[in-house]
């Protein structure tokens, strides 16, 4: 009886032993399973940041043209104040002979 009885708890033992390993890989095919999910759910959400950095760096890269564009037209313009009128509104004013002793041009100003 007692080689029956050890038989029996052998086979129980290995039994368990079979049961336990079976619910060992399950948890790690379910882990596995979820670590994969999670990854792909990081994947997708750093690819997605990735798309919103590069549309902001689109939009940004075009509000610092505009901006050195009207630098550039700051400048220009601050250089022209800077030099007084130029020869082009120089050479369109004329002086028409003047009345009565005073100088006039052709728009009606006075000098």
């Amino acid at each position: 009886m007692e080689g029956g009885k050890l038989e029996t708890r052998l086979e129980e033992a290995k039994a368990s032993r079979k049961r336990k390993l079976e619910q060992d890989a399950t948890a790690a095919i379910i882990n596995k399973k979820r670590n994969r999910s999670d990854l792909e759910t990081s994947i997708a959400t750093a690819e997605a940041n990735l798309e919103a950095m590069r549309k902001r760096r689109v939009s940004l890269d075009s509000v610092l043209e505009w901006r050195k564009q009207r630098v550039a037209t700051i400048l220009e313009a601050s250089k022209e104040l800077k030099q007084g009128p130029s020869e082009k509104d120089l050479a369109q004013t004329t002086v028409v002979p003047a009345t009565e002793g005073e100088d006039r041009t052709k728009d009606g100003a006075q000098h």
